[in-house]
This record gives structure tokens, C-alpha cells and sequence, in this order.
């Protein structure tokens, strides 16, 4: 894996090697972007070439391009994840801590004490191989007023052999000041076809690969994860939309139970492939991905009434024809807002049977 393996990113890799090039790369960035799309792949890239010995030195299209070379030392203590000049911090370090009340605690946020305890105090501390140490920090945007105000200070006078890399899903709920002191790069999406080609390569057939393009609005990673799962999410998909096209109001309740059922299955599935989160946050994910696949009906009713022929559900496209002319556009567009809503409310601890149950009512409604 190198830099010039990092799908649809040019634009970064561009403005990182010409600064780089030009000798002012700076120590504090955030890679701002949806999950999946290659934020801490590219973080760690970045940190491989400069935690290299003998970067390789070529052209892309006409300009000097910097890339780690694989071989040396660094490169192979990197790649087998032991370098001790990369730390990759994250909420669930907490389990690490010198601390045992540290330990006990449930990684739902990004503790102080583990921002204190694995960047503050070792930010400080002089590289032990390379001229340099890359801080990589996952999910700042789950870091609590407090953990952002502890790392303010270093992000304002960084050690000079400190580069420092926040990975962000929602750049509004970091402090003003700390969105101030970083470059920011704005990751886009992966090229549909990349995907679909990706997973084509894993065995996963065309179109269910192209699906998850559309329904992951571009992210490989949550692709790759949804189309793998021991749960079989798109033959869930599948049928739950020819339950959304045929069901009525009286059938609501049954449906929002077999809907419950479906999201106990994913969860169960993700769960057996990321220790990362607990009961409750599996629960929370599987959920999100359930009301997803609903809403991703009501948007392309909303296309396919619209003449629009880019559906997310481009494999079910009768159905789709079906419930446009059952749902008017205006109607569907209010029942994405409230399903949009819905997803704000797992959030918030809200029963998951209720929320169902209250979607598949309105969404029942709309085709009358």
C-alpha cells in the first residue's frame, strides 16, 4: 500500500506533496470526510512517507511525487504496526490506561484522560527512531468540550518533530479555535465505480455492488463491510422493499417487528467483525443501516416520479416505479425528513421498536 493507492483522493495527495515539495508542511490537519472514504488510510500513508528513511522520489503528471519506500527499517516497522514514532490514538485506548478507573469506563466519548494520557504527555516526548512523531487521533469529533480544550495548547505550539492528524466525520462540533489552527482537508467520496470494481473483485455481484455505491453514498469501507456481513443485508434490503411496496397500514406493526428482527441480525453480524463497540452502540449501527434502506425507497420514489433514472435501488427498479405512483413527491420528501429525524433519535437512547413502528405508520400514510 502506497499513496498512489488512495481511490479518489487526488486533490489531498496534490496539495500535501506540493507543500511537502515546497518545504511548508504544516503540523495540524484534520481529514474531514464521511467513514470509508480513505481518511485514515491516507493518515497513515502520510505517516509512513514521513516516518520513511529513503522516500522514493518520482513524477506524477509533471511534478515531483514523494512516496515512502517500503523497504527500510521504518517502512517495515510500520508496516507491522510497532513503529514507536506513529501513535494512533482512539475513545477505547481508555481500556489501556495507567488508571484503573480509567479502565472501567465506557468508551462512548473521547475521555480527557486518554487525550492527556496518550497525546498531551507524549506529544512532548523526542522520537525514538525517525526525526519525527505522527499523532493520528480517530472520531474527534466524539473529543467532549473538555478533551478539546486539553489539546488546544499543543495544536497552537506543537513540539517541532510533532505532526499531528485529527480524523473528523462532523467538523462542526469541534471548537472554532481548533478548526482555526489546522489545514483542513475535505475528503470526497469514492467513485462509484471504484467501489462496484472493488467488490466485483471480492466476489460480490454486480448489481448488489453497485448498489451499496449508491446506498453508502460513496464509501468503500462501509461497502466492503455491509457487503460481507455473515447477515446477508441485501437480501434484507431486498425484501424489505417489496414489504414497503406492498404493505398497509394494518400491517405496520408486524412489519416494524420484522424490521426490529432484521436489525438484531446485522447488529449480531457487525458485532463478530468489530470489537470497537459495545452492545448498545452495535445495536444503535444496525439500526442507522435499517432506516437507511427505508429512506433509501422514499428518495428514489422521489427520483423515479422526478424521471430521474439515478435510483440507489436501480436493482428493484419496478418496485420502485410502484411505490412512486403510490407516494406523492411532496409526501415523500416530508417522510425523509422525518426518517432523517429518526436516525437523530437512536441517539438518543429512543426505543427502537417505537421508532420503527412510528416510520412504517407514516410511511404506510403516504400511500394512501
Amino acid at each position: 500500500m502506497s499513496l498512489k493507492d488512495i481511490h479518489s483522493q487526488n486533490h489531498i495527495i496534490t496539495a500535501f506533496e506540493d507543500c511537502l515539495n515546497a518545504g511548508r508542511l504544516g503540523q495540524s490537519f484534520i481529514f474531514a470526510g464521511q467513514d470509508g472514504v480513505g481518511r485514515f488510510k491516507c493518515a497513515s500513508e502520510i505517516a509512513k512517507l514521513l516516518l520513511c528513511e529513503n522516500p522514493a522520489k518520482t513524477e506524477q503528471n509533471g511534478k515531483a511525487f514523494q512516496d515512502s519506500c517500503g523497504q527500510c527499517r521504518s517502512c517495515k516497522l510500520f508496516e507491522s504496526g510497532s513503529h514507536p514514532d506513529f501513535k494512533h490514538i482512539y475513545k477505547e485506548l481508555n481500556k489501556y490506561s495507567e488508571i484503573p478507573e480509567i479502565r472501567k469506563k465506557s468508551p462512548s466519548e473521547f475521555l480527557i484522560s486518554v487525550v492527556r494520557e496518550f497525546f498531551v504527555d507524549k506529544a512532548g516526548k523526542k522520537p525514538q527512531l525517525a526525526g519525527k512523531t505522527v499523532f493520528v487521533l480517530s472520531e474527534a469529533e466524539k473529543l467532549n468540550q473538555s478533551a478539546q480544550n486539553a489539546i488546544l495548547k499543543t495544536l497552537e505550539e506543537p513540539p517541532p518533530h510533532c505532526i499531528i492528524i485529527l480524523i473528523c466525520t462532523r467538523t462542526d462540533r469541534l471548537l472554532e479555535t481548533i478548526l482555526s489552527r489546522c489545514q483542513v482537508y475535505n475528503f470526497a467520496p469514492v467513485e462509484k465505480n471504484i467501489i462496484a470494481r472493488e467488490l466485483s473483485r471480492r466476489g460480490v455481484e454486480q448489481n448488489e455492488a453497485f448498489f451499496w455505491a449508491g446506498f453508502t453514498s460513496g464509501s468503500l469501507g462501509k461497502s466492503l463491510e455491509l457487503s460481507s456481513l455473515e447477515a446477508n443485508c441485501y437480501s434484507i434490503k431486498t425484501e424489505l422493499l417489496e414489504k414497503l411496496e406492498s404493505f398497509s397500514l394494518a400491517d405496520a406493526v408486524e412489519l416494524a417487528e420484522w424490521l426490529g428482527g432484521c436489525s438484531g441480525e446485522i447488529a449480531g453480524a457487525v458485532g463478530k467483525i468489530s470489537g470497537s463497540e459495545g452492545k448498545a452502540g452495535l445495536k444503535r449501527h444496525a439500526q442507522t443501516i435499517t432506516l437507511n434502506m427505508v429512506m433509501s425507497a422514499a428518495i428514489d420514489a422521489m427520483k423515479n416520479a422526478a424521471g430521474s433514472e439515478e435510483l440507489i435501488n436501480h436493482d428493484q427498479p419496478e418496485v420502485i416505479a410502484s411505490l412512486s405512483e403510490k407516494i406523492d413527491p411532496y409526501k415523500a420528501s416530508k417522510l425523509v425528513e422525518d426518517i432523517n429525524s429518526s436516525i437523530s433519535m437512536v441517539y438518543s437512547y429512543v426505543n427502537e421498536k417505537l421508532i420503527f413502528e412510528d416510520i412504517l405508520i407514516n410511511f404506510a400514510r403516504t400511500k394512501e
